[in-house]
């Protein structure tokens, strides 16, 4: 199966290499900084996930290199001391205008990028985001996540990695020539947010995408690629997941991974201003059994949706086709979709979770919601998908999966 490349969307982005390293090597300085933590109301939950984040980092400064005098210090800065060479990319306060599939997308295109072209090491620096934050100095792909990189997520974290590699190598992170970038042992892109009328610039997206799909059509490979970078590297963590079980549960909805399920993903809300159409439920289901006829046995369905009014909307256009599933949601349930409240996220992550484990999932492609989804769908074992049915996964509005 051949995955089309579709017209890049029209959204306002551009990536902008803006800073590098210059390095004015010294011998090591026998002295190192200890970082200093200030007290906070944390509940017993935060604060395992915070002694967990501490030993993390211990854990990957002492297999960064062989000095003694690694142990105690960040491991960006343990990385660099090694000579590995670095990509940080940066989501700052622009993460607030991009959606948690946007970013998880652009993080894997340019993570690849960087390490096939130039065999960098990647972090990601959110330390400046101010959504999706699990609290004050915690972030998202270190609170809501376990990842393979490290991450950048108090409000002090770069500066504190500024002043050890200052301290302990007098290297200076700071502005390098754009000619020099390539050269330079930490290299940062920092992915900002413009609205100049309705021109974009992808910049360095543009052409991780081209990296990744270099001629018109990528092949079924480079989905399955992606989804296993995806499923290596980005998981929920042990609670977030179990309190999305708990959620689903409260809300009466059985183990969706143990029933014939269908998963729905109908977005309207802010997508229709300008990224997409309206699809109705009709289109949705129509579309299911076209692709999928033996999903009309199903005897559970979840929808996930921004619309309360859609729910009423899916289940006749399911009664008109004879689809006896029972359909649950938490439209009714959640307070709104704010990317700054907790239990809103949670919700959200509760919904993630089950349109990755459901048996069949109908969204849109052009949703980066229903991009991420379908990859990952990739880490769960669903009788009969493969990358080549994106796990079971259709797209409303297109057939073909953009990576």
């Amino acid at each position: 199966m051949i995955i089309k490349k579709k017209a890049q969307k029209i959204i306002v982005l551009c990536v902008i290499l803006v800073l590098g390293c210059q390095f004015h090597t010294l011998s090591l300085l026998s002295s190192s900084i200890v970082r200093t933590t200030s007290s906070e109301n944390l509940n017993e939950t935060e604060n395992d996930l915070k002694s967990e984040k501490s030993n993390n980092k211990l854990a990957l400064a002492r297999n960064a290199t062989n000095s003694a005098e690694c142990k105690s210090l960040h491991p960006m800065t343990c990385l660099v001391l090694q000579g590995k060479r670095i990509f940080l990319l940066q989501y700052w306060e622009t993460a607030k205008f991009h959606g948690l599939g946007s970013q998880i997308s652009i993080l894997l295109t340019l993570r690849k990028l960087f390490e096939d072209t130039q065999g960098r090491v990647f972090i990601l620096d959110e330390s400046k985001s101010t959504t999706y934050r699990y609290n004050e100095t915690v972030g998202l792909f270190s609170g809501f996540f376990q990842t393979d990189f490290p991450v950048l997520d108090g409000p002090d974290d770069l500066g504190f990695v500024k002043e050890q590699l200052l301290e302990v190598a007098n290297i200076t992170l700071g502005m390098i020539p754009s000619a020099d970038r390539k050269t330079s042992q930490v290299q940062v892109a920092k992915v900002q947010f413009s609205k100049s009328g309705r021109s974009h610039s992808f910049a360095k997206i543009d052409e991780g995408r081209q990296h990744i799909c270099p001629s018109e059509h990528c092949q079924v490979e480079a989905f399955e690629e992606r989804s296993r970078l995806l499923c290596n590297s980005i998981a929920m963590r042990p609670h977030v997941q179990a309190k999305a079980e708990q959620m689903l549960a409260d809300a009466n909805i059985p183990p969706l991974g143990t029933h014939s399920t269908i998963g729905f993903h109908i977005r309207r809300g802010d997508k229709l201003i300008s990224e997409a159409r309206v699809y109705t439920g009709e289109e949705y289901v129509t579309l299911l059994l076209k692709k999928a006829p033996q999903a009309a046995n199903a005897n559970h369905c979840f929808l996930a949706t921004d619309d309360m009014s859609v729910r009423q909307e899916l289940k006749a256009a399911l009664t008109n086709y004879n689809i006896s599933c029972q359909l649950h949601s938490f439209a009714d349930m959640r307070k709104g979709t704010s990317r700054s409240d907790v239990n809103d996220m949670l919700y959200f992550f509760a919904e993630l979770h089950a349109l990755s484990i459901t048996n069949y999932f109908v969204g849109t492609f052009g949703s980066n919601v229903g991009h991420i989804v379908s990859l990952w769908r990739g880490c769960a074992s669903i009788p009969g998908a493969t990358a080549s049915n994106y796990y079971h996964s259709y797209g409303a509005d297109t057939d073909y999966l953009t990576l």
